[in-house]
């Protein structure tokens, strides 16, 4: 096809001359390999009529002169490329030019040497793909992509070298994630043209959490920045906020006061009576209240998977005290309540375990067995439907169990769990008369 292709391309130039060729590429599906036939038929013989002013305009005679600077470049000098900039002080051209070779360091160097229009222009318009995986192609490109507002297309190269197992500076990772400018009407990130994914964010912050050398306050940041890319845990978790929580109980705390003082009356009034100041507060508290329930890691967990009770009783005495101090202490125990449904049980099954246990009991208020009771309900999360009432009956004995095998220790405890069995067993009696009706 190839050869084809040539004799028609040289046959159309003998008759009709490059219009004719031209006019040819116009009407064809890929104006590349015209392109190519060009070159390979009479060499650099058209450079000057093919590179010209039309060239700005017309999406089909770049992809024509795309496939001819491509063969030129495989069977030219280096010399060929230099005099045909040199002809041309237009940016727009010159930067057409360069964006046809192929995109690797040795195209870069060649850019660096134009004026900084030609630069900016060609970082612009190149396409970003194929471009090598070695730590310093990828350092380069993506700095000059973010440094014309595509931060999108950085990602892209990252994230390709990520896959490839490559290991990125640090400094490489951050740098597109930072640079994405908030989208100030959604308080999400915006990258302008394109948009990323959230698989390829997820990549991106999973390969910074794993570094040793890592700015942590700066990874704390970018995971509330992406904070919705974490929302079903599908692509990685916030590990660096869940690993601030455990360690600073006054940073749980504060987050907790944020959620406490949430109604749209107190944040309309903080923010004021801005409604776009609102919207980001608003979108602020939702992402607070989602972390809280996404952390299921209770301070204290030993690697054998049981609590240690002095770090859970320091890191939850100081949680209180300082919620004490921001006026949300209900609010803070009905949280505290919902991190304790994560407990381990004891080795002879007894749960909550014995630290939470005793913990619970030297708080033993009401808001915290309200939180144990919601938490309980809200971890089932989705159920598939079937036999009415049949789960919730077997959650309603089980829970009932739980109860009896610690009423003589913690009254307390076993009335939250009593609670929760009942709750389950009034559901189960709705299922079983549903599925009487409808079947």
């Amino acid at each position: 096809m190839a050869d084809d292709r040539r004799s028609a391309v040289k046959e159309i130039l003998l008759s009709e001359g490059l219009q004719g060729v031209i006019e040819l590429a116009g009407q064809c599906a890929l104006p590349f390999f015209v392109g190519v036939a060009i070159s390979e038929v009479s060499g650099e013989q058209y450079t000057s009529s093919l590179i010209s002013e039309r060239l700005v305009d017309e999406n089909f005679l770049q992809n024509l002169v795309y496939g001819f600077v491509t063969d030129r470049m495989q069977t030219a000098s280096a010399d060929w490329l230099a005099k045909t900039l040199a002809k041309h002080d237009n940016t727009a051209i010159k930067s057409l030019i360069l964006a046809m070779l192929p995109f690797d360091a040795s195209a870069w160097d060649v850019v660096d040497q134009e004026a900084d229009t030609v630069k900016h222009n060609y970082w612009l318009i190149v396409k970003h793909w194929g471009c090598s995986t070695d730590v310093d192609s990828v350092a380069r490109c993506s700095r000059e992509l973010i440094a014309v507002g595509r931060s999108a297309d950085a990602m892209d190269v990252i994230c390709n070298a990520i896959h490839r197992e490559v290991n990125l500076p640090v400094e490489v990772l951050f740098g597109p994630l930072e640079s994405a400018d908030m989208n100030s009407a959604f308080g999400q990130p915006s990258f302008g043209r394109h948009q990323i994914t959230d698989y390829e964010i997820g990549m991106m912050l999973s390969a910074l959490q794993d570094k040793d050398d890592v700015d942590e306050e700066r990874l704390v940041a970018l995971e509330w920045k992406y904070f919705r890319s974490f929302k079903y845990g599908y692509h990685g978790a916030p590990r660096t906020l869940f690993k601030r929580l455990s360690s600073d109980p006054k940073y749980y705390a504060t987050l907790v006061s944020r959620t406490a003082k949430a109604s749209r009356e107190q944040l309309l009034s903080s923010c004021g009576h801005d409604e776009n100041e609102l919207a980001l507060l608003e979108n602020e508290v939702r992402r607070i209240a989602s972390l809280l329930r996404m952390w299921t890691e209770i301070p204290g967990k030993t690697e054998g998977d049981s609590i240690n009770y002095e770090e859970l009783q320091s890191w939850v005495s100081q949680v209180r005290q300082t919620a004490t101090e921001l006026r949300c202490l209900d609010e803070c125990d009905s949280r505290l309540g919902e991190l304790f449904v994560n407990s381990p049980p004891d080795p002879d099954g007894k749960w909550p375990c014995q630290p939470v246990r005793t913990i619970m009991n030297q708080i033993a208020t009401p808001h915290l067995s309200d939180g144990m009771v919601w938490g309980v309900r809200y971890s089932r999360g989705m159920v598939q439907r079937r036999n009415g009432g049949a789960q919730e009956h077997s959650l309603g004995d089980k829970y009932e169990m739980l109860a009896e095998s610690i009423r003589i220790e913690s009254v307390y405890i076993s009335s939250i769990l009593v609670r929760i069995a009942e709750e389950y067993r009034s559901e189960a009696r709705l299922w079983d008369a549903r599925e009487d009706w409808e079947y």
